[in-house]
This record gives structure tokens, sequence and C-alpha cells, in this order.
């Protein structure tokens, strides 16, 4: 009985712990920032993924005090730590999550180019 309920439960665990994805060592990382109803996002320049942003750091009152309109897409450069893939965000929809510790540039962008 012990085997059959460790067989069943390590898969499980271990699906668990990699939906929530390791964060590592802090990058500098630019792309654009979307904030809104059920939306934190962050994509890199040159890619399509969008990340979930778990923290946010003070991103928006950063953009607000650059009197930029924190609503609207931002052109970010951040210091951030970046999960494994996983499902993060509003109903799993992102495969990474980035913690911000530290926001180094804040712009308003023009639409989602970088």
């Amino acid at each position: 009985m012990r085997i059959l309920t460790a067989t069943i439960l390590i898969p499980i665990l271990a699906a668990c712990a990699s939906a929530r994805g390791a964060m590592y060592e802090p990058r500098t990382l630019t792309g654009i920032y979307r904030h809104g109803w059920e939306v934190q996002s962050f994509r890199p320049c040159g890619s399509l993924e969008k990340w979930w942003v778990g923290d946010a750091a003070d991103l928006r009152p950063r953009a607000e005090r650059a009197g930029v309109e924190p609503d609207g897409p931002l052109l970010v450069e951040v210091r951030a730590s970046l999960s494994d893939r996983g499902r993060f965000g509003h109903m799993g929809a992102y495969s990474r999550q980035i913690g911000v510790q530290e926001v180094v540039r804040v712009e308003q962008a023009s639409g989602d180019r970088c």
C-alpha cells in the first residue's frame, strides 16, 4: 500500500512543483510591460512570448513620477528573476513569471515595439 501511495503522490507533487517554477538569479530584461484587468504581462524585446509579472516592484509609481501614463504599454528595463517554464498568471495563460527587483528605465512604448 505504501508503494502504491508513493507511486501516485510523487508524480502529483512533482507536477505541482514544476507548475510553480523556480525563480533564478536576477538578470537585466528589456521589454513591453502591460497592466490591466487580469493582465500584468512582460514581453521581452525580440520575442513573441509574454510572461506574467508576479511582482512589479514600483513599475507603476516610477512611470507616474517620470510623467508617463502607467496604464498604457510601457517600455521597461528591469532587473528581475525569471522562473522556469510553467503556468502563471490569470488562468495559467503565461509560460513564465518574472519578479522585478529593480526598475532601471521606464518610458512610454509606441505600440508593441521595443
